[in-house]
């Protein structure tokens, strides 16, 4: 747990960079914005959160475009640090929105040229992860033991649905022969004496 929050923060750094960097060489003159909400981009772990961020902060409003769509028709979601690199391109959006809104300006963001830029410096991105090291990353080096452990689990607490069949068939007849039993003599004697 300890190494993945190190890796969470090695990446968070990685994001602010790009976006600074791509700032300045762009001169976009981006400012950072309230430190909380620009966490939800840089802690963010699936594309999903990213477009829920996207469509609170209306950032397609500001974009002319979605920005999370445009991002993943050039980088794939589901690879680390193309993640990381379209973590930065929201959060840049981001910053550019906030700007706009307080300032009341009119200008535009050219969001293809800010994307290329912010690919052209993905190797900050893929510096974080060694290829092959992934499982050593993310301290998953007993994961195939654990799966394979949870599945034999799964498959031997697995009930029998003919067993289950049998079980239910019994207790009807249990419920039939108690219903049908007649109260024997000695039990009418006893309720009798009961109620006197």
């Amino acid at each position: 747990m300890q190494h993945y929050l190190q890796m969470m923060q090695k990446s968070e750094a990685i994001i602010l960079d790009i976006v600074t960097q791509v700032s300045d060489d762009l001169s976009l003159e981006l400012k950072s914005q309230t430190q909380g909400v620009e966490r939800v981009v840089t802690n963010a772990t699936s594309i999903a959160e990213l477009n829920q961020f996207a469509l609170a902060n209306t950032l397609s409003v500001h974009a002319g475009t979605d920005p999370v769509a445009f991002a993943s028709g050039y980088l794939d979601h589901t690879a680390y640090d193309d993640f990381i690199c379209i973590q930065a391109f929201i959060l840049l959006t981001y910053r550019f929105a906030m700007s706009r809104a307080i300032a009341s300006q009119t200008s535009t963001l050219n969001i293809k040229q800010i994307l290329l830029k912010i690919i052209s410096l993905k190797s900050k991105a893929s510096a974080l992860l060694i290829s092959g090291d992934e499982d050593q990353n993310f301290a998953l080096e007993g994961f195939a033991q654990q799966k394979m452990t949870s599945d034999q689990l799964r498959i031997s607490m697995k009930i029998n649905p003919d067993f289950i069949r049998k079980v239910q068939d019994t207790l009807r007849e249990l419920k039939q022969l108690s219903d049908s039993r007649k109260p024997e003599e000695d039990d009418d004697d006893t309720q009798m004496q009961q109620a006197a």
